[in-house]
C-alpha cells in the first residue's frame, strides 16, 4: 500500500473505496484476527462450471464439439418429425 487514507464506516458497515482506486469487481474479504481487512480479487463460477473444470476428459470433448465445422448449435433448431 503506497498511501494511507482515513475512511469512515457508516451505520450499515459500508465504506467508499473510490479514492483508493480499487478496481470494480468481486472480491473475497478476509478479516484477520487483528481486524485488518484484506480484499482478494475473486472469480465466481457456478457449481456446474467448477465440476466441469476438474474433469479435463469432459472439457476435451466439449472443446472438440465446439470446434467441429458442423456444430449442431450453429445449425439452429432441430427439425420436427412430421405427425403421423
Amino acid at each position: 500500500m503506497d498511501a494511507k487514507e482515513l475512511v469512515e464506516i457508516d451505520s450499515r458497515g459500508r465504506v467508499t473505496l473510490g479514492r483508493a482506486r480499487v478496481a470494480p469487481g468481486r472480491y473475497l474479504l478476509e478479516v484477520a484476527s487483528d481486524g485488518v481487512l484484506i480484499l482478494h480479487p475473486a472469480a465466481v463460477m457456478t457449481t456446474a462450471q467448477a465440476r466441469l473444470l476438474v474433469r479435463p476428459d469432459i472439457m476435451e470433448i466439449i472443446d472438440a464439439m465446439a470446434n467441429e465445422p458442423s456444430n449442431p448449435s450453429e445449425r439452429g433448431r432441430p427439425k420436427r418429425s412430421p405427425s403421423p
